[in-house]
C-alpha cells in the first residue's frame, strides 16, 4: 500500500524546470511585464503568452518573481499558469499541516509526529497536468497531482487533498487520509516558492 512520505530527502527522475527548454528571456521586456501584472493592467493576449514564456526564463529569478506576482493577479489563466510553473519544478510535494479549531485527537497526534506530508515526484505530463507519485512514464489515476487552473487535486491511494490558491496567493486545501475506521482530515498548506 502507498504511504506518503514523511520528511523525504532524495532526489526524483522529474525534471527541475518545468519548461523543455530554458528562454533567454530580455529583463526589460520581463520587468515591464511583470509591473503590468502587478498594477492589475487589462492584459492582451499576447502578454499573457508572453507571461508564459517568461515562466520558462533561464534565470531562476525571473521564473520566481514571474510566479509569485502571477499568483496574485487578478487573470485566472495568470494565476494557473504561475501555480503549474512552481509545482512542476517540483521534486517532492511538501503539504504542511496547519493547526486548526476541532482537530480530532488522531489529527493532533499525526501533527505532531511529523508536519509535514510529502509525496515524491517521480514524472510530470505537462500537457495533461498531472504529477505521477508512483509510476515514471504517466500519471495513475490512484497516485497523481492534477492540476485545473487555480485548483489542485492529489490522490495517493486512499489519500486524497483538494487545494485552492487563496487570494493571498497561497495554495490551501483539505488532505483526508479516507480511513473509514480511523479517518483523519487535515487542512494543509503547499508552499510554491
Amino acid at each position: 500500500m502507498f504511504r506518503p512520505l514523511l520528511l523525504l530527502a532524495s532526489l526524483s527522475p522529474a525534471a527541475t524546470l518545468a519548461c523543455q527548454d530554458p528562454i533567454a528571456f530580455p529583463e526589460e521586456e520581463a520587468i515591464a511585464l511583470l509591473e503590468a501584472i502587478q498594477a492589475g493592467d487589462d492584459l492582451g493576449l499576447q502578454a499573457q503568452f508572453d507571461y508564459d514564456r517568461l515562466l520558462c526564463a533561464d534565470s531562476q529569478f525571473l521564473r520566481d518573481q514571474a510566479r509569485a506576482i502571477g499568483r496574485t493577479s487578478g487573470i485566472e489563466a495568470i494565476q494557473g499558469a504561475a501555480i503549474r510553473s512552481a509545482i512542476f519544478e517540483k521534486d517532492v510535494l511538501n503539504l504542511t499541516i496547519l493547526p486548526a479549531e476541532g482537530m480530532s485527537d488522531a489529527a493532533i497526534e499525526m501533527m505532531d509526529r511529523s508536519p509535514i506530508i510529502s509525496y515524491q515526484v517521480r514524472f510530470v505530463d505537462r500537457g495533461k497536468g498531472c504529477l505521477s507519485f508512483y509510476q515514471d512514464d504517466h500519471c495513475a489515476a490512484n497516485h497523481l497531482a492534477s492540476l485545473s487552473g487555480t485548483e489542485m487535486d492529489l490522490r495517493a491511494d486512499s489519500n486524497v487533498a483538494k487545494l485552492r490558491l487563496t487570494e493571498d496567493g497561497r495554495m490551501v486545501g483539505i488532505w483526508a487520509n479516507g480511513n473509514v475506521n480511523a479517518p483523519i482530515r487535515q487542512q494543509v498548506e503547499l508552499r510554491l516558492d
